[in-house]
């Protein structure tokens, strides 16, 4: 080509990489870790997988300038505190970082705020910030972390005289593709009942350019993280209370009553083992035998019998005709106590719970190192379905537009019409749509695209 073509990196941009890199990135599940340690010579594979990973795509930033900006974003610019090389659990890293972006009502703000300061107005820094934030990072976790409800609302704070004017007049959307409309924990929900009452293959994650070879050991993990999510919130919400002496398999076992087999009893054992070490395994093994532990753990809940989850195959259900019935679909609604007049989902209740019990010194241990593996791969399929802005091409949005078909799997289009509402502000007083001309897929007959 003869034209040299240029192109500008934004310090919000690689900040946001580097914040999300401890949670988000798939070396941070291979080497898990529960605290930072600013003395990177004990955490030399992260820094140097980030400088690798982040500065392979930004190759215009200094490797000096790069490395103050970490020492930033993960232990807060401490060089003068005592605790200066005390490591930074990482509970309170996901705290301090949703302080570093949000306010206590959910607006933007550029940088934490000094006692008493008042913030009267979102600035326009504060607002990009916390869109490239939200997109390396799910915006829910964010919210949870700081304490904001309902935690799946829109994340994006307009400012007032561009807020005013939509309110007032409204607009019309001319281009939306109504498949990819759908929010992430609603997409989640969706995807923790589909690996459950679906025959959804392990090669269903696999895209070019994915993590975890290709994608093709990706579905793989999300399971495996789907079966540790419903043992950490029995254990979370047992009735009799947290037991740490008793380990999260017997756990998960004893409060059965011994209905698992002895090959179900091991298998899980092993599963918990190698998801909290990040290793890899037989990946159809582990995928074949991760359904099977996942449909006998919801089977045996209260959750299985009231759904009616039976012996032999598990059977798609579908049909759901609201946000709420997906979130009441999803496998841990009943475990953690979610109603459908709760504000936000199941995953947020969970949320909340075990970022408070990690406060109270839990983080160290095999709860905290499960968790926070589990809250990876979550993290790591949202930045999977998310194309981050200023990535050119069609291909490149193909390729990320075909990724959320595994995950948005028997969404109605009802839900999914309801969700873009909910994203086009329809519940900011009368809405702001006034027309809306939407994309969607062709359907298998006539009729049958007729009624989408």
């Amino acid at each position: 080509m003869a034209t040299t073509r240029l192109a500008a990196i934004p310090f919000e941009h690689v900040e946001a990489e580097l914040a999300a890199f401890p949670i988000g990135s798939e070396t941070s599940f291979r080497c898990p870790f529960v605290c930072l340690e600013p003395l990177t010579s004990r955490q030399a594979n992260l820094a140097r997988a980030a400088e690798r990973e982040i500065l392979a795509s930004m190759p215009s930033i200094p490797l000096d300038e790069f490395m103050a900006m970490r020492d930033k974003v993960w232990f807060f610019d401490r060089p003068d505190r005592e605790d200066a090389h005390a490591p930074v659990p990482l509970v309170r890293y996901l705290r301090r970082l949703s302080e570093e972006y949000l306010d206590e009502l959910g607006r933007p703000v550029d940088g934490v705020a000094s006692a008493g300061e008042e913030r009267r107005s979102v600035s326009s820094r504060a607002r990009l910030r916390w869109s490239w934030l939200c997109r390396a990072l799910p915006p829910d976790l964010l919210r949870v972390a700081r304490g904001i409800r309902p935690t799946d609302e829109s994340s994006f704070v307009l400012s007032p005289a561009i807020d005013r004017l939509l309110g007032e007049d409204g607009y019309a959307e001319t281009h939306l593709h109504l498949g990819a409309a759908a929010d992430f924990p609603l997409l989640w929900a969706n995807f923790m009942r589909a690996l459950a009452e679906e025959e959804i293959p392990r090669q269903a994650l696999s895209s070019g350019g994915a993590c975890f070879e290709e994608g093709n050991g990706f579905a793989t993990w999300v399971l495996w993280a789907a079966v540790v999510r419903l043992l950490l919130a029995e254990r979370l919400f047992d009735a009799a209370g947290p037991r740490p002496d008793v380990g999260l398999p017997d756990f998960g076992v004893g409060t059965r009553s011994g209905r698992l087999d002895a090959g179900m009893i091991n298998d899980v054992s092993r599963l918990v083992s190698e998801f909290e070490q990040g290793r890899p395994g037989t990946p159809a093994l582990r995928f074949a035998r991760g359904r099977a532990m996942y449909r006998l753990l919801i089977r045996r809940s209260a959750f299985g019998r009231h759904r009616g989850f039976g012996r032999g195959r598990v059977r798609g259900r579908g049909g759901q005709e609201s946000r709420k019935e997906v979130f009441d679909s999803d496998p841990m609604a009943r475990v953690v106590g979610w109603q459908r007049e709760m504000d936000g989902s199941p995953e947020a209740v969970f949320l909340e719970r075990a970022l408070r019990h990690l406060e109270v010194g839990e983080d160290g241990g095999e709860f905290g190192r499960l968790f926070w593996q589990m809250v990876r791969v979550r993290c790591l399929l949202y930045r999977h379905l998310v194309q981050r802005p200023m990535t050119p091409g069609l291909q490149w949005f193909v390729r990320f537009f075909s990724r959320i078909r595994a995950v948005r799997r028997e969404l109605s289009p009802r839900v999914t019409v309801e969700a873009a509402l909910r994203w086009g502000g329809s519940d900011a007083g009368c809405g702001r749509w006034r027309s809306a001309s939407v994309r969607t897929r062709i359907s298998r007959s006539a009729e049958a695209s007729w009624r989408r």
